[in-house]
């Protein structure tokens, strides 16, 4: 059992509690954590109620295709593929494409222009998710949030939480 203990005295070591938003104990860290892991498993099978989420967050790539389309969406900013390829510069033009494409051709990703900027060659495609996505992932985050608040308020943890002017949070 030291082992274990000790293990996990040097896991605590290297986790800055001080940046959570409320004052956790080290003898709470244990349940802490197993709760949380719990809100996260439930949050990813939320994820999966709507096929088009499914698809978007299937790989790493797609999901971050998927999350800098939707952020100039809701920026007003025209974001396409050449676009696309620039701010994520980790992968070639031709997956970005490749990804864009698929997404297109589920309805996913639709042309439409940005609501802020014009685009001025008719050849770039405006890129942007449609209506059912846009709606599902705001459904999804807002449950992801209600899942975390309801971790941190709820009286079946027994944690003494206090909120942490220090975080940045």
């Amino acid at each position: 059992m030291s082992l274990l203990d000790d293990r996990h005295k040097r896991i605590l070591k290297k986790v800055n509690l001080s940046n959570l938003p409320f004052k956790l104990k080290e003898n709470d860290f244990r349940s802490f954590v197993s709760q949380t892991t719990t809100t996260f498993l439930k949050v990813f099978k939320l994820r999966e109620e709507h096929d088009s989420l499914k698809w978007c967050f299937s790989t790493i790539k797609k999901g971050k295709v998927f999350l800098k389309i939707f952020e100039y969406n809701y920026l007003g900013k025209k974001m396409y593929k050449e676009e696309l390829a620039k701010s994520l510069p980790e992968y070639s033009y031709k997956t970005i494409a490749n990804i864009i494409d698929e997404g297109v051709e589920r309805g996913y990703f639709i042309e439409l222009n940005p609501r802020l900027q014009k685009v001025k060659d008719a050849k770039v495609k405006n890129l942007r998710p449609s209506e059912e996505v846009a709606a599902a992932f705001i459904n999804w985050y807002i449950k992801v949030l209600s899942s975390f608040y309801d971790l941190i308020k709820s009286k079946k943890i027994k944690l003494k939480v206090e909120l942490n002017p220090k975080s940045n949070i």
